[in-house]
């Protein structure tokens, strides 16, 4: 029964080429979260590579689960990946920026306790007010 092989399984030539090792069926059933008869059923109606189940799987194995994603689903590109990160990064550098302008933090400086973001500084007593 040729369905039962590894080598023309979908899944696994992925899964064992961003591991970096050879897996068992039942590793590559297990890391979807399927019985080998569901994994089979799945793989018939085109469910097999559904986003949730690479998830799955990718945190089940120990890789990246963008990889994974972008390695099986032809929707999901490295582009796409990449215009992700950095808007994201342009939303943390924006949040960023924006806390340095807080109220708090302008009164910090003033004061000469510019460390607002250091939970672990205190002021200096003779900046204190009594």
């Amino acid at each position: 029964m040729s369905e039962n092989r590894a080598d023309d399984d979908p899944l696994y030539p992925v899964l064992a080429a961003l591991t970096g090792r050879r897996l068992t069926m039942a590793e590559v059933y297990a890391a979807v979260g399927l019985s080998k008869a569901r994994y089979y059923e799945a793989r018939k109606e085109g469910t097999l590579t559904r986003p949730d189940r690479l998830i799955v799987a990718a945190h089940h194995l120990g890789i990246n689960p963008v990889e994974l994603l972008i390695e099986c689903n032809p929707g999901v590109t490295v582009r796409d990946a990449i215009q992700f990160v950095e808007k994201r990064r342009a939303e943390v550098n924006e949040f960023w920026e924006a806390s340095k302008r807080s109220p708090l933090a302008v009164m910090a400086r003033e004061r000469g306790t510019a460390t607002a973001h250091r939970a672990d500084a205190a002021p200096r007593l003779s900046t204190l007010q009594l």
